[in-house]
C-alpha cells in the first residue's frame, strides 16, 4: 500500500504540517526547520511549566503537612493562634497579616506586602504568590478570562483567584 499523494504527486504531508508542495526544496527545508525549532521550544516550555506545577504541589503538600502536625500540637496545648503557613510563629492580638486571596493569617516570613499601581497595598502569602507566579508564567491568567467566551484553552488544574 502506498502513501497518499498530495497535489502535484508528492507524498501528502502530515495533518499538522501545511501544504508546502508549491515551494522549492530549499524553502521547504527552511520552513520545516523553523517548525521543528518551534516544536522544541514548546516542549521546553511545557517541561518548565510541569516543573513549576510540581514545585508548587510539593510546597503546598509540605505546608499542609506542617499545618496538620501543628494543629494537632496546638489542640493539645490550647495556645494562642499561629501562622497559617509555617505554624511556628505565634500571634498576639492584632498581629499577623491576612492573605488577600485565601484569607489565611500569616507571619512576615511566610508572605509579604504587594504594592499595586493604584497605590493600594495587599498582603499575599507565599503559597498564593507561588500560584500567581505559575499563572503568570504559564499564561493561564489570560486564558482563564477568555475561556467562558470560548476564546482560549481551559487552564487545567489552575485555581483562578479574583
Amino acid at each position: 500500500m502506498s502513501a497518499p499523494l498530495g497535489p502535484r504527486g508528492s507524498p501528502a504531508a502530515p495533518p499538522d504540517v501545511p501544504d508546502l508542495s508549491h515551494l522549492t526544496e530549499e524553502e521547504r527545508k527552511i520552513i520545516l526547520s523553523v517548525m521543528d525549532r518551534q516544536k522544541k521550544e514548546e516542549e521546553k516550555e511545557q517541561s518548565m511549566l510541569k516543573k513549576l506545577h510540581q514545585q508548587f504541589e510539593m510546597y503546598k503538600d509540605q505546608v499542609k503537612k506542617i499545618g496538620d502536625e501543628a494543629q494537632k500540637a496546638q489542640e493539645q496545648k490550647g495556645d494562642s493562634p499561629t501562622c497559617g503557613i509555617c505554624h511556628k510563629t505565634k500571634f498576639a492580638d492584632g498581629c499577623g497579616h491576612v492573605c488577600s486571596y485565601c484569607q489565611t493569617k500569616f507571619c512576615a516570613r511566610c508572605g509579604g506586602r504587594v504594592s499595586l499601581r493604584s497605590n493600594k497595598v495587599m498582603w499575599v502569602c507565599n503559597l498564593c504568590r507561588k500560584q500567581q507566579e505559575i499563572l503568570t508564567k504559564s499564561g493561564a491568567w489570560f486564558y482563564s478570562g477568555t475561556e467562558g467566551r470560548g476564546l482560549g484553552p481551559q487552564a487545567k488544574g489552575s485555581r483562578v483567584v479574583d
